[in-house]
């Protein structure tokens, strides 16, 4: 096989922590590479080097070489940019701009004619050429959507597929890189994406294919590497592929999986949906009639585009509804977001990142600011605290117990979000979430893009929340197996509307004022 690129020794330090350790790789033209460890393990570091992130340079740099066709390459000068193709873990899209905006952006197709007159930095852009451009591309990725739609309207899932139909389009791409590429995405959409980067392979693209996924990896790679503490543990030819083994190299120990017991449940209704839909571009619902049995874990899934996302953005008051909800017995009104949080109600949505957490802002500051804001907690005594001055020394001892016993990784309190692990995020999320003592959590995509062993610790935790203080929760996810592991019920939507319930554990019988299972 033809020799794409050779990493030879690489090793990079962030301080006195050792980020990469003599790293040795090859990747070859038309293989699919996987390349897979824990949150924190150093890929992301790896590709940052590789694509020249200002970061590595700003931290110090790196040593090692790096060689593209047998010439040893610059990472900084990025002469070679345009045959890379990165599609990023964290979307890097323009949200006030349409679909096909974004995908073409700096390869507009434009007028022919005046492109023969004028050049193509004097023509005008044809904009319905672009536009069919764009919905063919996105129709060959299963999505078929409006392009004139804003990114800032669109869920998670519809805008991954909008980052992977911008790299493949690139007419000089030889090697395309895949961070979480499918975490967004349901079983159904990644088969979709699975084969079409195997045709791409084909035709001579390498792909380093970075998931969390052990099965795609295994599906879908030709070789593999694994990382673990940055450091290269073990690599494996298609044929050695053992997805148990994966999970050991990648964690160094056995991974245990969680599994609630049947069990028998009777209560009222927190939630009662009647008629209810929202509106949400490309992941719309409708006709919604469903009622939610207090201490219930619900699990909520869909193809993607297919409504199950949107179920929290219109609780939660990010997104017009239609119909009604009662909640508690009572009429709620969404778009009193203050007051429903007051009355126990808390979404985390999928996007963490951006409308979860303050991503500049120091862990201790992301788990106690909804508390000192919407619930007056931690707020020093007499006129400090009516003015709205923060007790820290309670803060900092709330916090700590927090990171104590949802095992997040930090440094110290003081920590930026934005520098943890995405797994450590996602645990900074529900810990906010869980001091505010909510009586109904909805979560969107709780294991999106975390290694497997944070995985089993979230799903643990909300497993732990619902038992130990009998919090509703209503759970949106692409990852079926996991909603059957912790789910009483799922709600299978299809065109927005619900096509099936399943009794995951327990058969369900309504009673007049009540749901009751046995």
């Amino acid at each position: 096989m033809e020799k794409l690129i050779e990493i030879k020794g690489l090793n990079k330090s962030y301080g006195k922590v050792k980020a990469l350790s003599d790293i040795d790789l090859t990747l070859y033209k038309g293989e699919i590479h996987g390349l897979v460890g824990t949150n924190g393990s150093g890929k992301s570091t790896l590709l940052n080097i590789l694509f020249g992130n200002p970061i590595i340079k700003e931290s110090g740099g790196y040593r090692g070489d790096i060689y593209l066709r047998g010439e040893k390459i610059e990472p900084f000068k990025n002469s070679y940019k345009s045959e890379f193709g990165m599609i990023h873990q964290e979307f890097i899209l323009i949200p006030e701009m349409s679909i096909w905006e974004n995908i073409n952006l700096g390869d507009e197709i434009v007028n022919k004619k005046l492109k023969k007159l004028f050049g193509r930095e004097f023509s005008l852009i044809s904009l319905e050429e672009n536009k069919i451009e764009i919905s063919k591309l996105l129709k060959t990725l299963g999505v078929e959507i409006d392009v004139n739609t804003r990114v800032e309207n669109l869920s998670t899932s519809i805008k991954q597929f909008i980052e992977i139909a911008r790299e493949i389009k690139k007419s000089n791409l030889k090697i395309l890189f895949l961070d979480e590429p499918t975490a967004a995405l349901n079983k159904t959409d990644s088969e979709i994406l699975m084969k079409i980067l195997k045709e791409l392979a084909k035709g001579g693209l390498t792909i380093v294919f970075i998931s969390h996924r052990l099965d795609e990896v295994a599906n879908l790679c030709d070789r593999l590497t694994i990382i673990r503490d940055g450091q290269i543990i073990s690599k494996y030819e298609k044929s050695q592929f053992n997805i148990k083994i994966m999970e050991r190299d990648m964690t160094g120990h056995e991974i245990n999986q969680s599994l609630i017991k049947k069990r028998y449940l009777k209560g009222n209704k927190i939630l009662e949906f009647c008629n209810f839909g929202v509106s949400m571009p490309g992941d719309e619902s409708k006709n919604i009639n469903l009622d939610i049995l207090e201490g219930e874990i619900v699990g909520v899934t869909s193809l993607s585009g297919h409504g199950k996302l949107s179920i929290g953005y219109g609780i939660g008051g990010l997104m017009p509804v239609s119909g009604e909800i009662k909640y508690c017995g009572e009429l709620l009104n969404p778009n009193n977001i203050s007051k429903n949080m007051k009355d126990g109600i808390v979404v985390l949505t999928e996007d963490r990142k951006r409308l979860n957490l303050l991503m500049n802002q120091s862990v201790m500051d992301n788990i106690a600011f909804s508390n000192t804001t919407i619930k007056k907690r931690f707020l020093k005594g007499g006129l400090a605290g009516a003015l709205g001055f923060w007790n820290h020394k309670a803060i900092n001892k709330f916090v700590e117990e927090c990171v104590d016993s949802y095992d997040i990784k930090l440094s110290s309190v003081e920590q930026k979000v934005g520098e943890l692990s995405g797994g450590n995020q996602q645990k900074v999320c529900i810990a906010r979430a869980v001091s505010l003592n909510p009586k109904l959590l909805f979560i969107g995509e709780p294991t999106r893009g975390i290694d497997v062993d944070a995985k089993e610790k979230v799903l643990n935790m909300l497993v732990k929340i619902n038992r130990k203080k009998n919090t509703t929760i209503l759970v949106a996810s692409s990852e079926i197996d996991e909603l059957e592991r912790i789910c009483d019920r799922i709600i299978v939507l299809y065109n927005g509307e619900i096509s099936q319930i399943i009794n995951s554990k327990l058969d369900i019988k309504l009673q007049e004022g009540e749901i009751k299972y046995a």
